[in-house]
């Protein structure tokens, strides 16, 4: 996977979808699905940064880490399988127990092969 970060510019098919990869900068990628679906993730100092974008016909639909896009932000931090946002006082380290861990998935549940 590594050498395959280091292409300036790439696609990725995968039956009926590709994906289009481009290097930004040396060191930032980007990744474009078909259904408009942007990330960018940066290596600045040792540490990685993205920045996701959805498509507006996507408000309201998503879950997760990232909140669920529907224009409430007193409703971002919804633990995984739980229908009820935690308060907006929460503490940083509580939402990291509380919310951000509820997230982590099982080698059995990931996209990824291990």
């Amino acid at each position: 996977v590594c050498n395959e970060l280091e292409m300036v510019n790439s696609t990725y098919n995968n039956s009926d979808e590709t994906i289009l990869i481009t290097r930004e900068a040396e060191n930032s990628i980007s990744c474009i699905t078909p259904a408009g679906v942007s990330i960018t993730i940066t290596n600045s100092n040792g540490a990685l940064s993205f920045v996701l974008i959805v498509p507006p016909s996507w408000k309201g639909l998503t879950t997760g880490l990232m909140g669920n896009f529907n224009g409430n932000k007193s409703d971002e931090f919804i633990p995984r399988k739980q229908v009820m946002p935690l308060s907006d006082a929460i503490s940083d380290r509580n939402i990291h127990w509380m919310f951000a861990q509820t997230w982590n998935v099982t080698q059995f549940e990931s996209l990824f092969t291990y």
